[in-house]
């Protein structure tokens, strides 16, 4: 071995450190996932509990469907759009206060459906037979069927978008 310090016999390979490992990971980013956690779980009750404060309308909209055929026969018809009047009502007495909504008939019924669903569907288009419906059965028996489609239809938008208030 060379005594000179400037000799090449002194050099040596670079020793490079060992490789950072990843496990266990840094205080930071322990922090980042129990923020993501607790972020998870508050995203999934919202949907949870949106989803339980829904079920009255899942259930209308089955009701609903279940009702539909009778509104082919002309014979089921005023009967089967009483029980779409029927099921609107209880659909409204779920959703809403029952102050607010069980003494409510005719044009005030009609009103407060257009106004919990932010349209006119009720008081002005084929729907509006809903009013009188609950006392006059036989009032539906000569509609058309595209006017039974779009009670149907506006009924179904109103399950499905009234605001709920309870």
């Amino acid at each position: 071995m060379a005594t000179d310090p400037y000799s090449l016999d002194n050099l040596h390979d670079i020793v490079e450190p060992a490789a950072i490992s990843w496990w266990p990971p840094a205080t930071g980013l322990w922090i980042l996932l129990a923020l993501l956690l607790v972020w998870m779980i508050a995203i999934g009750l919202r949907f949870w509990i949106r989803y339980r404060r829904n079920g009255y309308r899942r259930e209308a909209l089955a009701l609903l469907k279940q009702i539909t055929p009778g509104l082919q026969p002309e014979q089921t018809r005023g009967s089967a759009l009483a029980e779409v009047a029927v099921l609107l009502k209880r659909t409204a007495l779920n959703a809403y206060p029952r102050e607010e909504v069980a003494e409510l008939s005719g044009e005030q019924w009609l009103a407060f459906l257009d106004r919990s669903s932010h349209t006119h569907d009720f008081s002005q288009g084929a729907a509006a037979i809903i009013g009188i419906i609950s006392w006059q059965p036989q009032a539906g028996a000569k509609l058309s069927d595209q006017e039974l489609k779009e009670i149907i239809n506006t009924v179904q938008h109103w399950i499905n978008s009234h605001r709920w208030e309870k």
